[in-house]
Formats: C-alpha cells, structure tokens, sequence
C-alpha cells in the first residue's frame, strides 16, 4: 500500500491526515478502526463481482461464494495456527455482516429489476 501512495505522490498528505487524526484514535471503538475495513474490503469485493458478473448468475455466484468464504476463512485458519495471524472474532462478525449484506442488496436489487421487466 505504501509502494502505491508513494507512487501516486500520497504519501505527503497521508502522513499529514495520520498525525493530525492520531489524537481522536482514542474516541474511536478499535472495531471501527481495525476490523471495519476489512468488512468493507469484502463487501466491496463482492459488488464489484455482481457489477462485472451480474448478468451470468452461476458465474457471479461461484466467484461470489467464493471471495465471501475466502475472508472468514482466513481468520479461521489463523485461529487455529495454519495461517500467520492473530483471530479476531469480531473480524470474523464483520465478515459475515458484509457478505450478507451484499448478498441481500443484490438480491433486493435482481427481485426488484425483475419486478421493473415484467
């Protein structure tokens, strides 16, 4: 990540953002701060794949269970020592939150474009 900031010359106002918000770390839950992304990272990556996909449902769906059990089963694999990494069961909460929450916009999203063409 670092590497890609450098490159795009974001490193300068990185920095600045960092050391000018590090004084509020401590007014925000460590969830928000350590596991959110990672949810949002997952949930992201599970749009995109409707969004390329969207019109080949058993493509979209293969590739779509396939990332959303990819995350909790990283964590799971590092709860039990297989992968380098610490556990966090609200990582694993988070996970879970976000890929059914994409599963669930989507499929709100299909009903209501069928509704739409018929």
């Amino acid at each position: 990540m670092f590497k890609w900031l450098d490159s795009l010359l974001l490193t300068t106002p990185v920095d600045f953002l960092r050391d000018s918000l590090y004084q509020y770390k401590s007014l925000i839950p460590g969830w928000i701060i350590y596991s959110l992304p990672d949810g949002l990272w997952i949930y992201a990556l599970s749009m995109s794949l409707f969004l390329i996909w969207g019109n080949d449902y058993l493509k979209t769906s293969i590739w779509v269970v396939i990332a959303l059990l990819m995350a909790p089963s990283l964590e799971i694999m590092q709860y039990f020592h297989i992968i380098h990494g610490t556990f966090d069961c609200r990582d694993l909460i988070i996970y879970i939150i976000a890929s059914f929450s994409s599963v669930l916009i989507v499929k709100l999203k299909l009903q209501k474009h069928e509704k739409q063409n018929s």
